[in-house]
């Protein structure tokens, strides 16, 4: 490949790695603002109340997330009064998790999940672009070192969004419609020529 291309090629990728990342955190101040969630507030709470009554340990391999890092957005979603926690009858070191009705009544005013959104498009592909996209992704993970990590950083891109304030995710929704682009096209990405 000519050494100009390869530089397009891999400016590119760059670019479109941070589209995704921005994507996620465009998003998650959205739930912020208008729904007083985080994103993974909101994805825990979703898997709470489509599967519950259940365990933490259920909760954290659904959603891929470790026990320390599932246990404070659960308080958190307790302290709001979203979830509900009941000591087993059986087993007095294991927490049943349930969903209230005030949470119910969230989350169907709540947009999808990012996350459901892009798992509907997903299961639309024929199985060789799936495929292929799981390969190209393991790729990136592995080369930028993250292969190994909590599956904590697919819900929210940065530390400050799992515990953003809402006037601060406002504050950083109005930036963002300041730096949006006008039309659609201008989010496209431009085209690799090669010479």
């Amino acid at each position: 490949m000519h050494p100009e291309l390869k530089g397009q090629v891999r400016d590119q990728v760059l670019m479109t790695l941070r589209q995704i990342i921005r994507a996620i955190d465009m998003h998650s101040r959205y739930l912020v603002a208008h729904h007083g969630l985080t994103g993974p507030q909101a994805i825990l709470l979703s898997e709470i109340l489509h599967n519950g009554p259940i365990t933490g340990v259920e909760l954290g391999q659904r959603v891929h997330l470790s026990k320390s890092t599932i246990s404070g957005i659960l308080a958190r979603l307790e302290a709001k009064a979203l979830i509900d926690r009941r000591r087993s009858q059986s087993d007095r070191r294991r927490y049943w998790l349930s969903a209230s009705d005030k949470a119910r009544k969230l989350l169907e005013d709540a947009p999808p999940l990012l996350q459901r959104a892009f798992v509907s498009k997903f299961e639309n592909l024929p199985d060789y672009e799936q495929t292929g996209i799981l390969t190209a992704l393991l790729r990136v993970a592995d080369m930028m070192g993250a292969d190994d990590m909590d599956a904590s950083s697919l819900l929210a891109s940065t530390p400050l969004l799992m515990e953003e304030s809402k006037s601060e995710a406002i504050d950083g929704l109005r930036m963002e419609e300041q730096e949006a682009p006008e039309n659609h096209t201008e989010w496209e990405l431009p085209r690799l020529e090669a010479e």
